[in-house]
């Protein structure tokens, strides 16, 4: 592939995970705008148990396809996965029908029983995305990213047309329907034989499953980080605290969600140059780490002065702004664990990200019990900074540790 075809392939994938991104943060806002505190804090937990069943049904199944891509028959992959995936399908479906028995009499909680079935749905959905990238089907990709934030667009359609409609069943129906249609394709596109892949057949599902036990577990972890400041304010505090927190989050996260998008180009970038990764490309992520951690503390700083001076602008109270400027700082200072832990996957190292995803949540959980139910919003944010930069130093010590003592050598280690 020439440079130019590089570039435009770099820009065509990075430009779909933009718009998608773009798309999803536009309905997020529009709806925060819209909503009041109280339904946007439903949708807040609606959001964060979709993490939850995201992690526990999806399984993390995606990052086997992505590492074994390159080397294995991919129609040996699936066959290997397929008594787990049909496992992960009927309880999410078992779940859904319990959950609907229980909830039913609920005009709010009654639709978080889609829930189960969109976790396994949208990890399918990350197995077709992976798969599509790594295969260059850049137009499948563009399906697979482009289907969820679509779908919200139109539900957010409706919902001004309608707008007694409850915003969170047209949420849940949306975005159901959007994956089964992903799921679908992808399934039609993989019949007929478009996905490419390797060629080696000798891959056992006990080697799978000692690479994937450990992503599994720091992807619970991480989901610890993720959610438990959403959880414990519910715990503590009227669900409108948790609808201004959501909305406070939203804005901070922004710049994340950006860089989420690049993040998910960057790990076949590792994977593919693995061989030169220490060589080459270490040094320039370590200027970029630094620069992140930096830019994060000076915004941590400037979030204690808009505490302090109690500062408002334009009707936004200081809550508002504070608790925003230190979700910004801790999506800031995630890039570092961002760039990081696609080099422990490469390198098979995935037991050592689990350990750094278990320290960086204890540390997290622990900040967040303590400080949220006297500190409330402010405390959340604390958390959420913490346990993110806990993560970055620790993933970029331990690199460097690997690098320093040749233990990422690529002829050792792959």
């Amino acid at each position: 592939m020439s440079k130019s075809a590089r570039i435009l392939n770099v820009l065509r994938y990075s430009g779909i995970q933009l718009i998608a991104k773009g798309l999803s943060l536009f309905v997020l806002y529009t709806f925060a705008f819209l909503l009041s505190e109280e339904v946007y804090g439903y949708l807040t937990l609606f959001i964060a148990y979709i993490l939850v069943a995201t992690t526990f049904l999806g399984c993390n199944l995606q990052s086997v396809f992505l590492r074994y891509y390159y080397e294995y028959d991919l129609g040996h992959l699936f066959r290997l996965l397929k008594p787990l995936y049909l496992t992960l399908l009927c309880l999410s479906i078992l779940i859904s029908v319990g959950l609907l028995f229980f909830l039913f009499d609920s005009k709010q909680y009654k639709w978080f029983c889609s829930l189960p079935l969109y976790g396994f749905l949208a990890g399918s959905v990350l197995i077709v995305s992976i798969l599509a990238r790594c295969s260059g089907r850049w137009w499948l990709y563009a399906v697979a990213e482009l289907s969820r934030p679509l779908s919200l667009l139109m539900a957010l359609g409706v919902f001004f047309l309608a707008t007694d409609a409850n915003a969170l069943a047209l949420y849940s129906c949306f975005i159901l329907v959007s994956a089964l249609i992903v799921v679908m394709v992808g399934f039609a596109v993989y019949r007929g034989g478009q996905m490419g892949g390797g060629k080696n057949t000798s891959l056992s599902f006990p080697t799978v499953g000692r690479y994937l036990l450990p992503l599994f577990m720091m992807q619970i972890v991480a989901l610890i980080n993720g959610v438990a400041d959403k959880y414990i304010l519910n715990l503590y505090f009227p669900i409108e605290i948790l609808g201004l927190y959501g909305k406070a989050y939203l804005m901070g996260s922004t710049f994340g969600t950006v860089v989420d998008s690049l993040v998910l180009l960057w790990a076949p970038y590792v994977v593919k140059n693995k061989p030169i990764f220490m060589r080459q490309i270490f040094p320039r992520t370590v200027v970029v780490f630094w620069c992140v951690l930096l830019l994060s503390c000076c915004l941590l700083i400037l979030s204690v002065f808009f505490y302090v001076n109690s500062f408002a602008f334009f009707g936004v109270g200081t809550e508002f702004i504070t608790v925003s400027t230190i979700v910004m700082a801790a999506f800031l200072i995630r890039v570092g664990y961002q760039i990081y832990m696609p080099v422990f996957s490469a390198f098979d190292l995935t037991k050592l990200v689990a350990k750094i995803s278990v320290y960086s949540s204890l540390v997290g959980l622990v900040i967040a019990l303590i400080t949220i139910p006297y500190f409330n919003l402010y405390g959340a944010a604390a958390s959420t900074w913490c346990a993110f930069a806990t993560y970055s130093l620790l993933s970029f010590f331990q690199v460097s540790k690997y690098k320093k003592s040749d233990g990422m050598n690529y002829k050792i280690v792959g």
